[in-house]
């Protein structure tokens, strides 16, 4: 049984009925129907109802009626409808709260949805994007990888971001910001693959023991120690015999003494 008892039978009957004796809409009363049909079996998609709701909806009393729906977490099946609907509108206000309400809902499994979102023109629903999936987290390192390859360096410069809030210590994204113009980004991408400890890494920092930044070099250095190994030894000894700081020299020493 519902809980108002109205001579409407729905919510769109309910708008229509109210806006035809020129009333205020009670958007409590919304709410209560929306919740209550979306957990019903429809005789057409979630999609289409929302889609019913929404245009029945005087434009002024649009965001009122977004900012009702987009607060939905209970029952959550119908949090998740009202979710997947928003997001996936062509309207940035629509996705933006959709994003909201993916927050509130707390569902990993929403990622794949929002996450080219982080690349939107729009800075608000980019920053929706952006906090949510690292929140979340979910599937998005493994998507964000194949991003971090893309021709767009705008596109790859923010998938790093995002992965350096998710995972600094992500193998893939040190990989891909050992040539960063910021010293300290390839300094901090050094240490994380010299913490592998993984000897198919060496290639990569092998061209970093030439940097032009010494504090790159150091750290170079060190992660290949770190790294050890007959072929790490090699890359220190070649390195010792042209590195002109005495100071980093010496450490390249003591470094090649302690493998």
């Amino acid at each position: 049984m519902r809980r108002y008892q109205n001579p409407s039978d729905n919510a769109i009957q309910y708008i229509k009925d109210t806006l035809d004796f020129r009333q205020n809409l009670d958007f409590d009363l919304i709410t209560e129907y929306v919740k209550e049909e979306l957990s019903e079996e429809m005789e057409c998609l979630p999609s289409e109802y929302l889609d019913g709701l929404i245009n029945e909806i005087p434009p002024n009393n649009l965001p009122e009626l977004l900012d009702r729906v987009s607060d939905i977490t209970t029952p959550k099946s119908v949090g998740i409808k009202i979710a997947l609907f928003l997001v996936t509108s062509e309207r940035p206000i629509f996705q933006l709260k959709g994003i909201q309400l993916i927050s509130k809902l707390n569902i990993a499994d929403f990622v794949p949805y929002i996450i080219d979102y982080i690349y939107s023109e729009h800075p608000e629903l980019q920053k929706a994007a952006m906090d949510t999936v690292s929140k979340l987290h979910g599937n998005a390192e493994f998507i964000l990888k194949t991003h971090l390859k893309s021709r767009s360096k705008q596109k790859r410069h923010i998938a790093k971001r995002l992965l350096r809030r998710i995972n600094p210590q992500n193998v893939n994204l040190a990989l891909y910001s050992l040539d960063d113009e910021d010293f300290i980004v390839r300094v901090e991408a050094v240490e994380v693959i010299g913490n592998t400890k993984n000897s198919k890494y060496l290639r990569y920092l092998k061209p970093l023991l030439n940097d032009n930044d010494m504090a790159v070099r150091k750290a170079a250095a060190e992660g290949i120690a770190k790294i050890g190994g007959i072929k790490a030894k090699a890359l220190l000894q070649d390195v010792f015999a042209i590195e002109t700081h005495e100071p980093l020299k010496g450490l390249i020493y003591n470094l090649m003494h302690k493998i």
